[in-house]
């Protein structure tokens, strides 16, 4: 079974955020930006996600084998697109409602896991500063 994720984002800088993204995700992921078309391409093992630069903004569209997959590759884009584009208050929408409800939630509860981590580790690292 194959999952997609589409959805969209209004600013005026696509080709500039497409560029950004692939060379910044490029140092660890397979990514690739076309100057001419103003597309990056990411691939994270068997998931592919497509930005399209538009006159409205950029078209995202995430495919992969599985709803998990397809929601990581996706968590990596829109956290790392929002950061970059923070001043511009650029944020991304999705078109499925039923899917972009069950990614919604997956990232919640992912982003609840990262916050348990950095607590523990903030814990363990004064535990440490206070034993020395």
């Amino acid at each position: 079974m194959t999952v997609t994720l589409t959805g969209h984002a209004a600013t005026d800088r696509a080709a500039r955020w497409n560029k950004q993204l692939a060379s910044h995700l490029g140092r660890k992921i397979d990514a690739q930006f076309d100057a001419e078309t103003g597309t990056a391409v990411i691939r994270r093992e068997d998931t592919a996600l497509t930005m399209g630069a538009t006159d409205a903004g950029i078209a995202f569209s995430v495919v992969g084998p599985d709803e998990q997959s397809v929601f990581t590759l996706t968590a990596i884009m829109q956290s790392h697109l929002e950061r970059f584009a923070e001043k511009e208050g650029l944020r991304c929408e999705w078109d499925e409602s039923e899917l972009a409800t069950r990614y919604a939630e997956a990232l919640a509860e992912f982003e609840a896991k990262r916050a348990e981590r950095k607590a523990a580790q903030a814990a363990a690292d004064a535990a440490e500063a206070a034993a020395n």
